[in-house]
């Protein structure tokens, strides 16, 4: 397997889509489950789909974890979503 680079990496990642999202709001965290397509994603190095486990630290929504490691450009996008549907909740 030849060595990717980021930029290629990021490709894999690029253009996902949020498929559903829920949040469970605790006295001062949160956690949650996002399930996320990857279009671009070949199959073989990244997975097309996933269904990731994430925690908020504190209730401010500064402090996301996920099980998953995702590119920055993803990681702020998907702390934005989650941090846009509590604020909706």
């Amino acid at each position: 397997m030849a060595i990717m680079s980021d930029a290629q990496i990021a490709a894999q990642y690029s253009d996902f889509k949020i498929l559903a999202l829920s949040v469970d709001e605790k006295d001062t965290y949160f956690t949650g489950c996002v399930e996320i397509e990857f279009p671009n994603a070949d199959n073989v190095t990244f997975d097309g789909y996933k269904c990731d486990n994430f925690i908020g630290y504190d209730k401010t929504g500064n402090r996301i974890a996920f099980d998953n490691w995702y590119p920055d450009e993803v990681y702020y996008n998907l702390c934005h979503q989650i941090n846009k549907q509590r604020k909706a909740a």
